[in-house]
């Protein structure tokens, strides 16, 4: 389903991109960091600041091979998921955003899970091999 998943700090220095073998994924998940925090500061202008929960992004951005989708929680933790564009596609979007959205959720708890490690050092790259299998179930 999905082609990379990146995991990007509140404060944007620590970010955590699996696989990061191709230089294009990579670029598209540092040009979406822009994109994200336009959409956070139009937010943030348009609602009251409590209002603001888990954000659900959608679609970031698209390249010729690439769609990048992104959602931020309340804690400002940036999760973006990088799908490959396949040739034919469906056009059941509903479907799809369905199936981004329980991926974006599976992710957000595995790494609630592995920062409730009492042995988890904040700023560190994240070490994990549930965190490694879940993200090898979702790029699947």
């Amino acid at each position: 389903m999905a082609s990379c998943i990146a995991i990007i700090d509140k404060d944007v220095t620590s970010i955590d991109i699996r696989p990061a073998d191709e230089l294009k994924v990579q670029f598209a998940v540092y040009s979406s960091l822009d994109v994200i925090e336009e959409r956070l500061i139009q937010c943030v202008q348009s609602k009251q600041p409590n209002e603001l929960r888990e954000l659900y992004l959608g679609l970031l951005l698209t390249t010729e091979k690439y769609r990048v989708y992104g959602l931020v929680t309340n804690t400002k933790v940036k999760s973006m998921i990088v799908k490959l564009v396949l040739l034919v596609e469906s056009n059941n979007t509903n479907l799809k955003d369905q199936q981004i959205r329980a991926l974006f959720r599976n992710l957000h708890t595995m790494y609630s899970n592995v920062i409730c490690n009492p042995f988890y050092i904040p700023q560190r790259p994240i070490v994990s091999r549930l965190l490694d299998a879940s993200v090898i179930d979702m790029l699947r």
